[in-house]
């Protein structure tokens, strides 16, 4: 019989790339290998899909999450603010994953690890 390895998911960005912008879901692998060489864990991605994340599903699975973080900020529309000056980067196919997955996750008693833009996340999702 194996011994289960925890599984640690791991907040994608949503951005474009290549010649055509085509969207993918990216972390940097720092946080990868953090999970799996620190931890000992298995890294999760969690896929910057919107409104399509499996929220529910996510929770049931993963020991724990981290918030990553990224050149993009939460829209401010997240939290009742006026818009970003024009040009900050912002990704909002992330935000609708990750919002309502802290939300749930807190709720759940998932541990959170939140790193810089992970922050501004948890805060958002908390009423900040």
């Amino acid at each position: 019989m194996y011994a289960m390895k925890p599984l640690i998911g791991i907040s994608c960005c949503n951005k474009p790339w290549g010649p055509f912008g085509t969207s993918n879901h990216a972390v940097s692998d720092t946080y990868v290998q953090a999970v799996d060489e620190l931890l000992g864990a298995v890294p999760v991605l969690i896929p910057a899909n919107g409104h399509a994340a499996d929220v529910e599903t996510l929770l049931a699975r993963l020991d724990g999450i981290i918030l990553t973080g990224s050149r993009s900020n939460v829209q401010p529309a997240a939290y009742g603010g006026p818009p970003h000056i024009e040009g900050t980067p912002e990704d909002a196919m992330r935000d609708a994953v990750t919002l309502p997955l802290i939300r749930a996750a807190i709720e759940a008693g998932v541990p959170l690890l939140a790193i810089c833009r992970g922050m501004q996340e948890l805060n958002v999702a908390l009423g900040g």
